[in-house]
């Protein structure tokens, strides 16, 4: 069963694969944009015992910079909140699955899916560190066991 700190932890490996994404581990108080990290919002069992599943919910942050034009930082945010292509997130984030291994990132017994209820959400213009951006939040699934 892998740990909340190994998992942000393959989650950030996995964005660090997006060129120009700057990521973080958790929330950082002064990054340049671009930049997202991994935010745990809870976790449950899906059965009870001591190596049953466990489902762990994640907000994973994305910013981009409202620059002079608004409407730049937000087709930024568009690159990463789609669901294809080399700025994707969401595809960074699946890629690191293998279904057959059953692992995410080589994480045993753990595999990362979309929140079907959540997916994506933009926050529109916020207010981070004193500077405007452009948010959203991808909200993942990932199912460990032990």
């Amino acid at each position: 069963m892998s740990t909340l700190r190994e998992i942000s932890q393959a989650i950030e490996a996995q964005l660090n694969l997006i060129p120009g994404l700057r990521v973080a581990e958790f929330p950082q108080p002064s990054l340049t944009p671009p930049l997202a990290w991994p935010v745990v919002t809870g976790w449950q069992p899906v059965a009870m015992g001591r190596t049953g599943q466990v489902l762990v919910s994640i907000d994973v942050y994305v910013f981009t910079s409202a620059t002079v034009r608004s409407i730049d930082g937000y087709r930024a945010l568009l690159r990463y909140a789609d669901w294809t292509g080399p700025d994707s997130i969401w595809l960074a984030l699946w890629d690191g699955n293998d279904q057959a291994a059953g692992t995410f990132v080589g994480l045993t017994n753990t595999q990362l899916n979309v929140d079907t209820d959540q997916g994506f959400r933009a926050l529109g213009l916020e207010e981070v560190d004193a500077f405007q951006m452009n948010g959203g939040v991808f909200s993942i699934q990932v199912v460990t066991k032990g």
